[in-house]
């Protein structure tokens, strides 16, 4: 499950935004915003900060009345003309008729500009929705994906491997004719020894 979801991350192009595995999402971190920091105490939470690049899983979220502060969503929204997928913890949760009402804010990120609000009775219609709830993550994984994207990497991941599997087909080519040879002159041999038993013999 692990190398499908590396996989499926490493050739996804990330920008995109996530990607789908077994029910569960996938993506990087693209910002530092969600990094540890002095100004956001993150030790009573389950998810801690997130490092630039690191791999985090999504799951979906089937009952918003599940979520309170302190979780971290992934979601999309509309920053200027550009809709980004961004991964924020909840700070804030405001109950409204049919939703709640979900304030969102990096912990890596001061000022009340820098939040984002999200209306869950407007999920279907609105630029702004959650994608789900972060339910794991991984820097060194993130960073391995990150590095399998690059043009170095996908020599590493692609070429590299292509490139001994050639030479791994050359080798056993020159060793079955190796073989082949050895057989031929084996044989060869043979018939030379029986040729000379037989003018002895004569």
């Amino acid at each position: 499950m692990l190398f499908c979801l590396i996989m499926m991350v490493l050739f996804k192009d990330i920008n995109q935004g996530e990607v789908e595995i077994f029910g569960l999402k996938a993506k990087t971190v693209l910002s530092s915003s969600m990094e540890e920091t002095s100004l956001f105490d993150t030790s009573s939470y389950e998810i801690k900060s997130l490092k630039r690049n690191a791999l985090v899983v999504i799951d979906e979220i089937d009952n918003f009345d599940d979520i309170k502060v302190g979780d971290v969503l992934t979601f999309k929204y509309v920053i200027g003309a550009e809709q980004k997928v961004i991964t924020h913890r909840v700070i804030k949760i405001e109950e409204k008729p049919g939703g709640y009402l979900i304030t969102l804010k990096g912990d890596n990120v001061n000022g009340e500009d820098n939040v984002q609000i999200v209306d869950t009775t407007l999920a279907e219609t609105s630029y702004n929705y959650i994608i789900g709830k972060v339910v794991w993550s991984n820097y060194f994984l993130g960073i391995v994906i990150t590095i399998l994207k690059t043009k170095i990497g996908i020599v590493f991941t692609v070429i590299t491997p292509s490139l001994f599997l050639i030479i791994y087909e050359i080798y056993k080519l020159v060793k079955l004719w190796r073989e082949n040879k050895k057989n031929s002159e084996i044989k060869l041999l043979q018939e030379r020894i029986k040729e000379l038993e037989g003018n002895i013999h004569g």
